[in-house]
């Protein structure tokens, strides 16, 4: 068994990957939504909590709030039956080659105080040390128990470094004590958004247009930072790009492909970088790839995600016999699920059931 559950969680991401024996899964947890979206991470845990909640991995990609809050308020809870064996996430102390006693900004010092406090396994797979890919060629495969495999994409160590001035400055900014992660439980017990509680009509559309659109990457420094990873397991495999930069994916794709061979990377699914932005997902970049199932999970609240310009890219470049995994309905996804569309494009696009939380994938 080899399922991805893209959880309710608002505009963010919130995914649990279950793979081994279906009546007793292993299980890892990819970020945690934004602090309004936390409900369908807690019911999870409450489904959870009938024995021991272990997590074989669980991965932040990076400190927007859209993929932090709910974890930081999952660890707040302090709940007794917690079990994570191994945590992915870059502080502020991991983007300088120098070690630094300062943590993070704002959420992710939060955060970085939660962990020390619960005394859990911090990137333990990369001894302590940033999670980022080698300088290097060769792309480095971690086994987790029970026979995933994860090859690392994202980020670079250069790209951690350029976040530390931009995250000093939040934290300064903030008035936090950068040198005490006593304050920032501080903060977290007066923030009422992530303060720790207990758990228990069609419209036309320009196919063509689209997809021609010049792509243009964004700039943001966090979402370069974004942890993005390719996971495999009893031959399939999905592509968790996290926020990434489609510029590092390209490089790291190209690199795993002269270590394996070939012109394409195989994959059973890919979830869409930034929730489906137009500025994360590029035509070199669905050109590395030989897949046919795309996973999008965002409401479209805020940002709009995801984009038009990427699902149109993805049906000129990966198409026909694509497949669209939406984890809401909504009114910036709704139109690919209009039937002309589907048939004469040769796509098809799921969402969940009326009344269903989210969208569970079988790879």
């Amino acid at each position: 068994m080899f399922n991805i559950k893209m959880l309710p969680a608002g505009h963010g991401d919130c995914i649990c990957v279950e793979y081994g024996d279906a009546e007793s899964p292993h299980k890892v947890l990819i970020d945690g939504g934004p602090y309004y979206g936390f409900k369908p991470l807690s019911k999870l845990i409450d489904e959870m909590a009938s024995s021991s909640i272990t997590f074989e991995l669980m991965v932040i990609t990076h400190v927007d709030c859209d993929h932090i809050d709910g974890i930081v308020k999952l660890l707040g809870a302090q709940s007794a039956n917690l079990v994570v064996k191994d945590v992915w996430f870059n502080a502020y102390h991991h983007l300088s080659e120098q070690p630094k006693d300062i943590l993070g900004p704002v959420e992710g010092e939060m955060l970085s105080a939660l962990i020390k406090k619960n005394r859990l396994s911090w990137n333990k797979a990369f001894e302590g040390n940033s999670v980022s890919i080698p300088n290097s060629a060769d792309l480095n495969c971690i086994a987790l128990a029970g026979g995933l495999k994860l090859t690392l994409l994202s980020p670079t160590k250069t790209q951690l470094t350029e976040l530390e001035p931009f995250w000093a400055t939040e934290v300064r900014n903030a008035g936090l004590d950068p040198d005490s992660p006593e304050v920032a439980l501080e903060l977290l017990q007066e923030d009422k958004r992530l303060k720790p509680k207990d758990l228990l009509g069609e419209e036309a559309i320009d196919m063509e247009s689209l997809a021609e659109e010049e792509f243009e990457q964004e700039t943001s420094k966090t979402n370069a930072s974004s942890i993005a990873f390719l996971a495999e397991y009893q031959g399939k495999s999905c592509l968790f790009a996290g926020d990434a930069h489609p510029n590092v994916l390209n490089a790291s794709l190209r690199s795993l492909l002269a270590q394996r061979g070939g012109r394409k990377l195989k994959l059973d699914a890919v979830k869409l970088s930034h929730h489906g932005s137009k500025c994360n997902t590029s035509p070199q970049l669905l050109r590395l790839l030989d897949c046919k199932r795309f996973l999008i999970s965002s409401n479209g609240n805020f940002f709009h995600h995801p984009d038009r310009e990427t699902i149109a890219r993805i049906i000129n470049e990966s198409g026909p016999d694509i497949e669209l995994f939406f984890n809401y309905r909504s009114d910036e996804n709704k139109i690919w699920s209009n039937n002309y569309l589907q048939k004469h494009y040769r796509y098809k696009a799921h969402y969940p059931q009326p009344g269903q939380e989210g969208l569970t994938v079988l790879v």
